[in-house]
Order: structure tokens, then C-alpha cells, then sequence
């Protein structure tokens, strides 16, 4: 097997995704403006802070919310730009304290999200890569094309692979997984395969805990392949080596507190109003069935999910063995989805990614019984998810905050204050010297009569959270009656109806103060 071709498709991959990372970029001219827009990114600070707190501090604050292993892997990006600026005195007496020590946090805090967003465009641009290699073994060399490209247009994976999520790095280790259960598949399960699943296994599960559910079912189903050196071996050495690689990678034997502050996270819930909201009757479990393959079919598009479905049904007749690769579909719905009642667009990618390696197949049958049908086929599905990509792309470069930001920087002063009734980050930039204070959305939010009012709807927000705002207040606000007038509104710009990732390019309402203060 020739590797340029993969060296090619690497970097092909990684520009596809390289322009839309610098959405979102903090702009760090206040304690409460570190972070980037995109929801639950590792950076800028993240690795640092989380490192610290375990290695040196040896005490809390934790972010428990992720195991530990994906905070090793943006270190590797941010730790060289900080003893960068260390050495050429940017970076003294670091603290835990806004401006932590940086001559220039604005600037500082830019070039270290850039470079914790790195890790997941190269992971994306590897994902594509290992897809072709999966596809290739699973069927033929063109099949393991179809796959890669079919990957690289999945509408989640431009949105993750150039944030500093987890998503997207977890789905790395996934195919990684996936490729070593493609060889056992067609050559058979052997003690080297066991071991390098039990690893890629527990990465992914160290990187994001939900990733386990992707292992479930293959990985039973290798239990009980025949192999040569005895099926114990293989078995053992899937559970050895996973248990060590899992170990070491999750944090336990460097933090206990830390990962059982985690155990906890995980196995109470965040403090959000998003879980759980979804009724737990059979009417409810149907609605989570018909938002799933919503979701399924905003990642993938139509002619694609369609097109995989009849890759499925091929499978089904000519080797039944890998529709075990599908089995993720159904542990998210079991083990994910209905025990939260909640489901994201970054929940179904695992399974949208296996969808696509279906596709693959597919396509392929399609091209051997009617050439033209297939290359039809095939070029409608990548149009079709090429040009919603590229529309997200577009949305990326045209947020409505940037022209809140612009619209603040003419028109607010030193001492305004700003309300807002959400998530720091995610509101536009503000000048220096410009407060933005967070309220709840009461009759009494308004009481010391701040200069401006920032309004951004709920549905914009990743995981759409529980309103805190009254709709008598509401009212108050837009009816004038609160003593606040719009003063602008910027409403998103798409070249379709359906935006899946609604925290790209929210609409914006700025409302100012009509009477003295």
C-alpha cells in the first residue's frame, strides 16, 4: 500500500477545515471574556489551568466535565507558545488571575484557542484518512476513496474539527478502533489487534466517556471470533490493555480526587435545564428516535443517508458480520440519548461516520450495476453536503456578533454597562472599559438602568438551555414598556432555512436605555 496518496489526503483534508478556525476568537480585553464562542472548547486556558491544578497545585478548582487525556493533547499545542513567551518576557509571575500574568492577554489568548483548535483539524483531516484506509480493507481501494470523501463532508465534522472540542478527537480515536476491527473483520482477531483496540478504545473513552458506546457491540462480536492463537489471547489482550491505556489516560492514578469529581459529573448531570426535559413515556422516547435521525440527516444530507441505507442492505446480503459496525447507532440511543432525553448534533457523530463508511459500499454497488446511477449518485451527495459546508464556512466569516461588536465599539463608551441573561462567552466583543453584567430575565433585571440591553435567543445556545427569562419581561422589553428601545437587531444570514449549528450566527438584539439612568 502506497502511503503519498494518504500524505495527500491528509493535507487535502486539513485545508478543507483550516479556514474556519479562527470563528470565534476570544477577545480577551476583560476577566470575563476568555473564551471563544464555540460551546465547551479546551482552550485557551484549559490545558494549562487543568494541568496545573493536578500536577502542581495538587488541589481543586477541576473542570470535571471531561476525563483528562484530551487536556494532554492541546498541551502539547499550547505548552511550546507559552515557554515562547516566557522566555521573551510576555509571559511573567503566571497566575491564576486575569490578565494570568500576560503582557498582551488579548493577542496571548488569540494564538493559544488557534493553536488548541489545532489538534482537532488534524484529527479531522486523520479521521478522513483512516476512513479511506477502513473502506479500503472492508471492501476495495475505491470503496476506501468513497468513504474518505464522503467523511470529509459530513456537515459536523466542519463545525468540531476546527473548534477545541472533544468531539472530533474522540471520533479520531474511534476510527482508529475501527480500522484495527476491520482487519479482525476480513483477516481474522489476533493478540496485536487485541491490544491495539483495547488501546485506541481507551483513548477515545479517555478523551470523551460516551465513546465507549461505539465499542460495544463490535467489540462483542470479536469475542467470539475464531482466531488462531486461541480466542483467550486476543480477549485478554483487549481487556489488559485497555484497562492500562485507560488508566493512565483518564487521570486516576494522577488525580483520584480529580477523577472522581469526574465520576460524579458524569453520573449526576450538569446543572442545566437541557437533560431530562424530554418526558419519559413512550411518546417522549419516539420523539428522541425521530430528533436523532433529524440529526442524522442534518450531518450527513439526505442523498447520503438515503445512499448509505441501501450500502446497509447490501451489506445485509453479502456479509452480515459488519453490520456490527452499526451497533453504535443503537448503544447511542440505549446508553446515551434515553437516559439524558437529550440529543446534539455532535451525539450522533460517531454514527453518522459509520453511515458514511456505508455510503462507500453503496456508491460501489451502484457504480457495478449502473455506472452512470452511481457517478450520479455519488456527485449529488457530495454537492449536496459540500455546499451546506461551505455555507456554514460563510456564516463563520459573517457572525452577527462581529457586527455587534462593531456596532458596540461605535456606540458605546468606557462605563456602559451591558445585561446579558446567558453565557459570557458567547456575546459579542465589547470594547475595554465596557461592563457586561449577567442577569436573570426578571422585572428587577433592570433595576440600576444599565445603558444597553443584549439579547440573543436560547435556541442559540449548545445544549438549548431552560429559559430564565419571564415573558412578561420580555414583553417589557420589545413592547418599550421596560424603558429600553431596539436600538439594533442582526439577524443571520444563511443561503438555507436549516442552520443545524444554530451557536454559528445567533440573531442579535442590542436594546439602549430611552430615559436618564
Amino acid at each position: 500500500m502506497k502511503l503519498r496518496p494518504y500524505l495527500w489526503l491528509f493535507v487535502a483534508a486539513a485545508l478543507l477545515y483550516l479556514p474556519g478556525i479562527p470563528w470565534g476568537l476570544p477577545h480577551a480585553n476583560d476577566a470575563a471574556r476568555i473564551a471563544p464562542w464555540g460551546p465547551d472548547e479546551l482552550a485557551p486556558l484549559a490545558p494549562a489551568a487543568e494541568l496545573y491544578n493536578v500536577f502542581i497545585a495538587r488541589k481543586p478548582p477541576f473542570n470535571p466535565q471531561y476525563p483528562l487525556f484530551h487536556y494532554f493533547v492541546v498541551a502539547l499545542f499550547v505548552g511550546p507558545y507559552l515557554a515562547w513567551l516566557w522566555l521573551t518576557g510576555a509571559l511573567s509571575a503566571a497566575s491564576t488571575v486575569y490578565p494570568f500574568g500576560l503582557a498582551d492577554p488579548v493577542a496571548a489568548l488569540k494564538t493559544m484557542t488557534i493553536l488548541g483548535r489545532l489538534p482537532g483539524v488534524l484529527m479531522a483531516a486523520g479521521t478522513v484518512v483512516l476512513s479511506a484506509w477502513t473502506g479500503r480493507k472492508l471492501w476495495s481501494p475505491r470503496a476506501g476513496w468513497l468513504a474518505a470523501a464522503f467523511v470529509a463532508v459530513l456537515y459536523p465534522m466542519a463545525h468540531y474539527g476546527r473548534t477545541a472540542t472533544v468531539d472530533v478527537p474522540a471520533l479520531f480515536w474511534i476510527a482508529c478502533g475501527y480500522a484495527v476491527i476491520a482487519a479482525a473483520l476480513r483477516e481474522g482477531w489476533t493478540v496485536r489487534r487485541g491490544l491495539l483496540l483495547g488501546l485506541f478504545a481507551a483513548l477515545a473513552t479517555a478523551t470523551k466517556d460516551a465513546s465507549y458506546t461505539a465499542f460495544v457491540v463490535p467489540g462483542a462480536a470479536l469475542l467470539f471470533l475464531p482466531n488462531p492463537a486461541g480466542r483467550w489471547k486476543p480477549n485478554l489482550a483487549l481487556l489488559g490493555a485497555g484497562a492500562l491505556a485507560y488508566a493512565l489516560a483518564c487521570g486516576v492514578l494522577f488525580h483520584t480526587g480529580r477523577f472522581l469529581d469526574h465520576l460524579y459529573f458524569i453520573t449526576h448531570g450538569p446543572d442545566i435545564g437541557a437533560y431530562f426535559i424530554t418526558p419519559p413515556t413512550p411518546a417522549g422516547y419516539a420523539a428522541l428516535v425521530a430528533e436523532t435521525a433529524r440529526l442524522l440527516a442534518d450531518s450527513m444530507g439526505w442523498p447520503l443517508l438515503l445512499l448509505a441505507l441501501w450500502g446497509a442492505i447490501r451489506i445485509w446480503k453479502e456479509d452480515r458480520r459488519l453490520l456490527v459496525l452499526a451497533g453504535v447507532l443503537p448503544c447511542l440511543l440505549l446508553l446515551i440519548v434515553f437516559p439524558v432525553r437529550l440529543v446534539l448534533l455532535r451525539f450522533v457523530l460517531p454514527s453518522a461516520w459509520v453511515l458514511a463508511l456505508f455510503a462507500a459500499r453503496g456508491a460501489l454497488d451502484l457504480g457495478q450495476r449502473r455506472p452512470l446511477l452511481g457517478r450520479a449518485a455519488t456527485v449529488l451527495c457530495l454537492a449536496w453536503a459540500l455546499i451546506f459546508q461551505a455555507d456554514l464556512l460563510w456564516q463563520s466569516y459573517h457572525d452577527t456578533r462581529y457586527a455587534a461588536s462593531e456596532w458596540f465599539r461605535l456606540h458605546a463608551k468606557p462605563g456602559d454597562r451591558v445585561v446579558y441573561f446567558d453565557i459570557t462567552v458567547k456575546i459579542p466583543h465589547l470594547p475595554g472599559g465596557v461592563l457586561s453584567i449577567k442577569k436573570a430575565g426578571r422585572g428587577d433585571a433592570l433595576s440600576e438602568k444599565p445603558e444597553f440591553v443584549l439579547l440573543i435567543p436560547w435556541e442559540a445556545y449548545e445544549p438549548v438551555r431552560e429559559k430564565s427569562m419571564t415573558p412578561e419581561f420580555h414583553r417589557a422589553l420589545l413592547d418599550g414598556s421596560a424603558g429600553y428601545r431596539v436600538a439594533a437587531h442582526f439577524q443571520p444570514r444563511s443561503w438555507f432555512n436549516s442552520r443545524p449549528v444554530t451557536v454559528v450566527n445567533p440573531p442579535v438584539t442590542v436594546f439602549a436605555r430611552t430615559g436618564p439612568p
